[in-house]
Parts: structure tokens; sequence; C-alpha cells
């Protein structure tokens, strides 16, 4: 059994109705799903890049 709880897709997640209203029903939820890989995406190379400068001023 999964630990994760799936994210109920709301309008509020957006920034105004309209934008939701011109991503539509099953496309709304693929939305949020993408925003959130994006989010995770972004913290990893944020992370990585951190590391990498972290590991280049030791080295100097």
């Amino acid at each position: 059994m999964s630990m994760q709880k799936k994210h109920r897709v709301n309008i509020s997640d957006f920034l105004n109705d309209r934008q939701a209203k011109e991503i539509g029903g099953k496309d709304l939820e693929l939305h949020v799903y993408y925003k959130g890989q994006l989010e995770a995406f972004r913290s990893t190379a944020l992370l990585l890049a951190k590391l990498s400068l972290d590991d280049t001023l030791e080295k100097l």
C-alpha cells in the first residue's frame, strides 16, 4: 500500500479561474502533476549546483 496521498486538484491551485477553465478537467490534473515534477527537478538541480560549488570551494 502506497504511503503517498493523491493530491486533489482544486481551482485554488492556480492563479485564477480563467487559467483553470482554459486547462479543463483531466488536463488540469496533468498540469498539476507536471508542475510538481518541475518543482522537484528544480529543487534537485539547485541542490546539485550547491554541492558542486561547495566541492569546488573546498578544493581551492
